[in-house]
């Protein structure tokens, strides 16, 4: 969340006791970082003390409706300038989290993302429980403004994390418990489409975040219909991504798009995810359901859902 006119002495008096740090890495554009808490839940806020730089940035992990609004009253004039909307595949053991990953690359496809793709930290070569680093993948979209990604990662509980000597997070193989899908959503598609839904501002989006409906269509499980050309759902995908990583049908069919006129007509729902999509979908629906109902606690007023294409509505 962004705000344009935030001088050091309006945040001081509108936001909770908080002592001033030095500077992030992650966000050089800013001299000051400080963190500050509401309902219980941390936030993180980037600034500056000069008046001819007075913008600010404020970021949280996992926030709440009731927090949210306690923000919103606070600083009424912020802008909702990135969201990451994430799902975690829960896994029982490490060996299990490397073979969902090994699953979503290989059967994830994600329609208007027609970028580079490539995988950072340890390159994914597969189902190896022998790595010392976490594997990450990048999908990137086609617009010229970035980031707008979609990411899939191993990873651990926060308190497992570790960092890196250059400031990245990962966790030792034993301590991996999750896959991550993970949509960067700044600008693009995706971003018309929470405008549309109504969640592009903060005051929306802490009635509900629309997650069902932001991500619908956004990614399917895909396989090829039978063609000489093209492997098939149990062959090896000999398309590698930009970080020499394997098996992923979006890289290869990013391949066939380039070789073949009618690539966009080869690809087809995967029979054998197809449960597995479905229990996504139910999940995030439920999510959205769990969430308008906090909201309505702290607002003490009742949500009604207006309509797909419209914000969820506050009514007396």
């Amino acid at each position: 969340m962004s705000l344009r006119d935030a001088p050091v002495n309006l945040l001081r008096s509108r936001l909770p006791k908080f002592r001033q740090l030095g500077a992030d890495s992650r966000r050089p554009g800013y001299r000051y970082m400080a963190f500050f808490h509401l309902q219980g839940i941390e936030f993180k806020i980037y600034y500056w003390t000069e008046t001819s730089k007075a913008g600010a940035m404020v970021e949280a992990v996992s926030p709440s409706p009731a927090a949210l609004m306690d923000l919103s009253q606070r600083l009424r004039a912020l802008n909702m300038t990135s969201v990451e909307y994430a799902i975690d595949f829960m896994c029982k053991t490490a060996v299990d989290v490397l073979l969902v990953h090994w699953l979503l690359r290989r059967y994830s496809h994600f329609p208007g993302y027609t970028g580079a793709v490539n995988s950072a930290g340890r390159v994914f070569t597969g189902i190896d429980d022998e790595g010392d680093e976490n594997s990450v993948s990048y999908f990137w979209n086609n617009s010229r403004r970035e980031p707008n990604a979609v990411k899939i990662y191993e990873r651990g509980p926060d308190a497992l994390k570790r960092v890196k000597d250059n400031g990245q997070p990962f966790w030792r193989m034993e301590d991996l418990d999750r896959v991550r899908l993970e949509f960067v959503v700044s600008n693009g598609k995706l971003a018309a489409r929470r405008k549309r839904l109504g969640v592009k501002f903060l005051q929306g989006f802490r009635n509900c975040p629309r997650m069902s409906d932001v991500l619908e269509g956004t990614f399917r499980f895909c396989v090829f219909q039978k063609s000489s050309q093209l492997p098939q759902e149990w062959d090896h995908y000999p398309e590698l991504d930009g970080g020499r990583g394997i098996e992923s049908f979006h890289v290869e069919w990013l391949a066939a798009v380039r070789k073949l006129k009618n690539a966009h007509q080869c690809h087809r729902d995967s029979a054998l995810m197809a449960p597995l999509m479905r229990k996504i979908r139910s999940e995030l629906v439920r999510y959205d359901e769990r969430w308008a109902k906090q909201a309505e606690k702290a607002l003490g007023l009742k949500l009604i859902p207006a309509g797909r294409v419209n914000p969820w509505t506050v009514i007396r």
